[in-house]
């Protein structure tokens, strides 16, 4: 499992799980991802994304990928915090 916190800008949650939900179709579709959900409450301040995977080799490939130019979520930094 892995469990990401992302905290957001002031008014832009819904821009950043905007863009957020387009870029795990691809995590979805990685190898070895068994699952991945935003999770929100009623702080608008962050916000929640759970992932599953079958190993943890599967997970790290996963994040070395996003760390490639096709891996990277385009504007997600934007309404991001921190």
């Amino acid at each position: 499992m892995a469990i990401l916190d992302f905290p957001v800008k002031e008014g832009e949650l819904d821009d950043a799980v905007r863009l957020l939900r387009d870029g795990l179709v691809a995590t979805r579709a990685f190898d070895g991802n068994l699952g991945a959900e935003i999770l929100l409450d009623d702080d608008p301040s962050h916000f929640l994304l759970i992932e599953a995977w079958e190993s943890a080799a599967a997970n790290h490939a996963d994040q070395a990928w996003r760390l490639q130019p096709g891996g990277k979520l385009p504007g997600v930094a934007g309404p991001l915090s921190g």
